[in-house]
């Protein structure tokens, strides 16, 4: 059974993934929805989320603006360099 803290830390990255993706550092694949790095200004990305934070334009569960940095950071790192599956189709060719 999947818990509560396990489906808000899910909420958590979802969210921080759409940010990063709508700030331009990530982009989405297309056709497979993967999110991967396009941009790596993170400075930018903690100041669009941060201005977003203040306005309460960000659903909790960020309880301060350092929760939320820290889930930026967390989703930008482990995100690929591409999609993983179009870099492989590319590299077949």
């Amino acid at each position: 059974m999947i818990s509560e803290q396990m489906l808000e830390a899910q909420a958590r990255e979802a969210i921080a993934e759409d940010i990063a993706v709508e700030a331009g550092i990530l982009k989405r694949c297309p056709w497979r929805e993967i999110a991967y790095q396009d941009d790596w200004d993170m400075g930018r990305l903690y100041r669009i989320a941060g201005r977003r934070f203040k306005q309460e334009d960000i659903p909790r569960p960020f309880y301060s603006q350092k929760d939320l940095n820290d889930a930026l950071k967390s989703v930008v790192d482990d995100a690929p360099l591409d999609c993983p599956r179009c870099e492989k189709l590319r590299n077949e060719d």
